[in-house]
């Protein structure tokens, strides 16, 4: 008996497709999310009146809860795996692109209410 052998698929399908535009949406979701998530735990940090140190470790801590909550809702509502398609590099899209940012919002909104709950 002969043996049929299977046919390859071509090499330019076995990379996934990724759109500008897409990508470009879902930093910018990403952005956003990640922005009011910042400033409301800047503001809940400056409600508790949490000094120094203690509200630097709790922006450490929200920012990688949230950024593990938006990385598993992702995984829950697409295929597993998927998250690759919808970013060009998802660890640092998600958990380490402007971190600054995020920082310097949290730190504004800290430093308004506890300025405003202190007096």
């Amino acid at each position: 008996m002969a043996k049929i052998e299977k046919k390859k698929k071509p090499e330019r399908f076995s990379k996934p497709i990724r759109f500008e535009l897409s990508s470009k949406y879902n930093k910018q979701l990403i952005t956003k999310v990640k922005d009011i998530t910042s400033l409301s735990f800047g503001a809940c940090c400056g409600i508790l009146n949490l000094t120094s140190i203690n509200g630097f470790i709790f922006f450490i801590i929200t920012n990688i809860i949230t950024s593990i909550a938006f990385y598993l809702i992702h995984l829950s509502l697409f295929k597993k795996n998927s998250v690759k398609l919808y970013y060009e590099n998802p660890l640092s899209d998600i958990f380490l692109n402007d971190i600054g940012r995020y920082l310097a919002s949290f730190t504004m909104m800290w430093c308004l209410l506890f300025a405003l709950v202190s007096t």
